[in-house]
């Protein structure tokens, strides 16, 4: 058990000093910076989630995340909390099929014309309306 605490610890550390260094070269052009027109959040936002790259990262994490709950839950591990790792990945699940029901349905309301508020109730009553079906599915069964 103390060498998964060291392992995690020794991970967690390169992923700070990766972040650490990936800011550092990207802020490091400041000598050169020239002075434009500031880029709105809502501009660097669409830019963000409009690039492939941005979509690749969140399937690449998110695969790797859904496969390591599998296995460490089909594994026969000794480690604390072992056995909610079956409940850490249905709740994984649950998420990202919310959120991905959220964004559709509030894209698609958008893209019919319709307001933000709009959008964003229609997505909030869709979300609650598939954890009321989901509800009397557990129930049922």
């Amino acid at each position: 058990m103390v060498d998964f605490a060291y392992t995690a610890s020794a991970v967690l550390m390169t992923v700070l000093v990766l972040v650490v260094v990936g800011a550092v070269l990207r802020f490091g052009r400041w000598q050169s910076y020239v002075v434009g027109e500031a880029e709105s959040v809502g501009e660097r936002w669409n830019r963000v989630k409009s690039s492939p790259a941005t979509w690749t990262a969140v399937f690449l994490l998110l695969s790797l995340g859904f496969g390591g709950l599998a296995v460490l839950w089909v594994s026969d591990t000794s480690l604390p909390g072992a056995g909610m790792f079956g409940v850490a990945l249905a709740a994984l699940g649950a998420l990202v099929l919310g959120g991905y029901l959220f964004v559709g349905v509030y894209n698609a309301a958008r893209s019919r014309g319709r307001p933000a508020a709009w959008g964003l109730f229609e997505a909030v009553v869709m979300v609650g309306f598939a954890a009321v079906v989901a509800i009397m599915v557990n129930l049922v069964v």
